[in-house]
């Protein structure tokens, strides 16, 4: 019986090893073949030693500069925004350090170093200020640093249902939680499955979500994981710089929150207790006070919502983007104040 056992335990053993063999094999073939099936979309351009990509499209002043969340999708986010903003104006999307096809930084993502490589950037491929800058979620917290950093460059603001430097210890107030609970458990899982080629496979069905154009991304993001990893242990300091950014004024900023974070889709009610509807509410109402908290930056702001989209509402709702951009770009300062929406 014990010889059975042991053979029984060697060849799982073998088995195990040579599908994670395969698995990395794979893994490293498809991260040679991916920049050959997909080459970068705009150009890589050196900065700091180091080759950045960017992907500046249309014509037309003020340039619109896209910063993306805290995601592997990077500037593949705004691939169904950028073409319809490309139609009237300079357009710009980019990778952060190593996501996509950025080159990978040793040292941590920083406040001034996050809004010093964007500009090193723009200068370097001559774009010319000022600039609308567009944020989603985390990059949201990004421009907010920009401006501060570079206030005479940037002409307005998009926040797309941005983060606040003060989320994470209002949702552990509400929850009476302690704020300094490590929330990042499942890093060590998402090394070894990117390592292996299990995240490549897992995430591709994932792909019928999203845009066609954005499977060029799903090819890059295990190689992007370090750099998203790094981007989330470098959060409490970004969100320390971001809180400490002053009153911008009257420059113009439109607030874009997303309405299903707000209250449960009617679908998902259905199968929701009333415990979990009343606890998606309580969360809503908070993230609706932050939003505002974030229209209150400027006296000359809109603080829309965007009924029919989660959080990611480049995909979900490009057009309310699109349309939010177009409005604060046409802004006189001195005369006008941003309007609603006419339905």
């Amino acid at each position: 019986m014990f010889i059975w056992f042991k053979r029984v335990a060697l060849s799982l053993v073998a088995l195990i090893a040579v599908v994670l063999i395969s698995g990395f094999a794979y893994e490293q073939w498809s991260r040679w073949n991916a920049p050959r099936e997909y080459p970068p979309p705009g150009q890589l351009v050196e900065v700091d030693g180091r080759k950045m990509h960017i992907n500046c499209t249309g014509s037309g002043a003020p340039t619109v500069i896209l910063e993306s969340g805290l995601t592997d999708w990077g500037s593949v986010s705004w691939v169904l925004v950028q073409p319809e903003i490309a139609k009237t104006n300079r357009v710009c999307s980019y990778d952060r350090a190593g996501m996509l096809w950025s080159d990978r930084r040793e040292e941590a993502p920083t406040a001034v170093g996050i809004a010093d490589n964007l500009h090193t950037l723009l200068e370097t491929v001559s774009e010319v200020p000022p600039y609308v800058l567009v944020g989603h979620s985390y990059g949201g917290l990004l421009i907010r640093l920009f401006a501060d950093r570079y206030p005479q460059e940037v002409d307005a603001l998009v926040f797309v249902d941005s983060s606040h430097p003060d989320q994470v210890e209002r949702y552990a107030q509400l929850y009476g939680e302690d704020e300094s609970d490590e929330p990042w458990w499942f890093i060590p899982y998402e090394r070894i499955t990117a390592e292996t080629g299990a995240m490549r496979l897992f995430r591709r069905p994932a792909a019928d979500r999203f845009p066609a154009e954005a499977l060029m991304s799903l090819q890059y993001f295990p190689q992007s994981l370090d750099a998203e990893i790094a981007e989330f242990n470098s959060f409490g300091a970004i969100t320390a710089a971001a809180r400490e950014t002053k009153s911008f004024g009257d420059l113009p900023i439109i607030v874009l929150t997303a309405g299903q974070q707000l209250e449960p889709p009617d679908e998902k009610a259905v199968d929701m207790t009333s415990e979990e509807i009343e606890e998606w509410r309580k969360d809503g109402k908070l993230w609706l006070e932050l939003q505002a908290e974030i229209a209150a930056l400027s006296t000359n702001h809109d603080h829309r919502i965007v009924e029919d989209s989660r959080h990611f509402i480049p995909f979900a709702a490009p057009e309310s983007i699109v349309q939010a951009v177009r409005e604060v770009m046409t802004i006189d300062r001195q005369k006008d104040h941003i309007a609603e929406p006419q339905n």
